[in-house]
């Protein structure tokens, strides 16, 4: 009963996540941004082995003025090195609430 409780509470969650984000991709605007730097971080997997993680620092500008926001997925440096150019959505009401877009 307890896993049949736990199921359908991680369904509902995973509903309204997807609803929050599926209505910050309609209101987002899109434009083009560089990344500025590669940022490592440091952690283990799930064995206990260390393991490197990159961030990637993205600047763009939107309504004449520039942002940067660091990504909060971990990024393949060799896709995006610095100073390669990426398409980014941001939220027109906050610029710096930004993203950089996938596939």
């Amino acid at each position: 009963m307890l896993f049949v409780f736990m199921g359908i509470l991680l369904l509902v969650g995973g509903y309204f996540f997807y609803q929050k984000n599926q209505q910050w991709v309609r209101v987002a605007q899109r434009t083009s941004g560089q990344v500025l730097r590669l940022e490592q971080d440091h952690d283990k997997d799930e064995n206990g082995a260390p393991q490197i993680f990159w961030f990637a620092t993205v600047g763009f500008s939107a309504g004449g003025q520039s942002y940067e926001f660091r990504d909060s997925r971990t990024v393949n440096p060799k896709i995006y090195a610095t100073g390669t150019t990426h398409p980014v959505l941001y939220n027109p009401q906050n610029p710096a609430d930004a993203r950089l877009v996938r596939g």
